[in-house]
C-alpha cells in the first residue's frame, strides 16, 4: 500500500464510505484522510501505556490490556506490532519434489527471489515473485503458496501414509496438499 498515491487512497477510502450506506460521513473522511496525507498522523501519548498501545496499534484496550496481564510490556508490543503491515508471503515445498534448497536455486532460475524460512523448514519465503501462478515451478507442483499457521494445523493432525484425512473446510485447498505430501501420496484424502 505504501506505492498507492495519497489522493488515490482518500478517494478509494471515500468511495468505500458512500458504497456502504455512509455517504453522510464521506465528507468528514475526506476531509480528515487529506489531512494526514498532507501533514501526516502524529499521535501526542497519554503516558497511559494500555491507552497508548491501543490508540498506536487500532487495538481494543481491553485486549491490550489482557496481552499486558498474560505477557507483559515488550511482549505485547511485539504481538500488537506483528499484527499491523504486510504479512510475508510463504509457500510450502513439495517435498516430494524438492528440497527447499533446490527450490529457492529453480526459483533463482526464474528471477524470483525466495529465502528459507526460518519459522519452518519446509516453508521458503517469497519475495519478488511476481504472478506466482505464472512461475513454472509453481506450475510443475513444486510449491503452493500456504500461511504457515494453515501448515501447522495439519502439522498438528500429523497424517501418516495410508490415513484417511477429511478436510471439512477445503478451499482453495492448500492444507489438503500439505496432509497428500505428509502421507507421501498414500492414503485417502477427501475434501469438502
Amino acid at each position: 500500500m505504501d506505492k498507492v498515491p495519497a489522493s488515490a487512497a482518500v478517494n478509494g477510502s471515500v468511495k468505500l464510505v458512500k458504497g456502504c450506506g455512509c455517504a453522510y460521513a464521506s465528507g468528514l473522511v475526506n476531509s480528515v484522510l487529506r489531512k494526514i496525507a498532507k501533514d501526516g498522523f502524529t499521535y501526542e501519548k497519554t503516558g497511559e501505556k494500555i491507552k497508548d498501545l491501543s490508540i498506536i496499534y487500532s487495538c481494543p484496550k481491553a485486549l491490550v490490556s489482557k496481552f499486558v496481564e498474560d505477557y507483559g510490556e515488550e511482549k505485547t508490543e511485539k504481538i500488537l506490532s506483528s499484527s499491523i503491515g504486510a504479512r510475508p508471503v510463504t509457500a510450502r515445498v513439495n517435498t516430494l519434489k524438492a528440497s527447499p534448497d533446490e527450490l529457492i536455486a529453480l526459483l533463482s532460475g526464474e528471477n524470483a527471489v525466495a529465502e528459507k524460512c526460518p519459522e519452518d523448514e519446509n516453508y521458503i519465503i517469497l519475495k519478488n515473485t511476481g504472478a506466482v501462478e505464472e512461475l513454472k515451478a509453481y506450475k510443475a507442483g513444486f510449491f503452493h503458496v500456504q500461511d504457515i499457521s494453515c501448515g501447522k494445523a495439519v502439522k498438528a493432525l500429523s497424517p501418516k501414509a495410508g490415513d484417511t484425512v477429511f478436510d471439512m473446510c477445503s478451499s482453495p485447498g492448500g492444507k489438503a496438499f500439505t496432509a497428500a505430501q505428509l502421507m507421501k501420496n498414500k492414503g485417502q484424502n477427501t475434501r469438502f
